[in-house]
């Protein structure tokens, strides 16, 4: 059963470093992913978003082909290192966010077979590591 993926088509940029990477979609972004059958509604295609089509796997296929390559699903966020408790006795928050979202496609790699993706907003292709990729964890001072 072949699946969809929803891709950022656009970025916007926050003013802070630490929101921009952990709470603004960028650019080739893996928003969410949905086996097909499925109907995305009007608002989730161009020009913000994009919709891959993988034809020979499933979700479930792919999120393990992601675990397999880089150790973590499709639409996956990283977090801070596990946070401690601030004060003696007080409980520990849970670790928040530090990268929206780990694995993305880079346009700049698609083959020409990918490439209508972010032109047209739509594209079937196979995942490839050439064009799939993890994003590096970012380092604030």
């Amino acid at each position: 059963m072949p699946c969809e993926i929803l891709v950022k088509a656009e970025t916007y940029t926050h003013p802070d470093p630490k929101i921009d990477a952990a709470g603004v979609y960028k650019v080739g972004d893996l928003v969410l992913g949905k086996d097909l059958p499925f109907e995305w509604g009007s608002d989730e295609g161009p020009p913000k978003f994009a919709i891959w089509t993988i034809p020979d796997m499933s979700l479930a296929q792919f999120e393990t082909w992601c675990v397999d390559r880089y150790g973590c699903k499709p639409f996956d966020s990283e977090y801070e290192a596990t946070p401690v408790a601030r004060e003696e006795g007080q409980p520990v928050p849970p670790p928040s966010p530090i990268l929206r979202r780990r694995v993305y496609v880079d346009k700049d790699e698609l083959p020409p077979l990918g490439a209508s993706l972010f032109s047209t907003g739509k594209a079937e292709l196979p995942p490839d590591i050439t064009y799939i990729k993890l994003k590096p964890t970012p380092v604030f001072e």
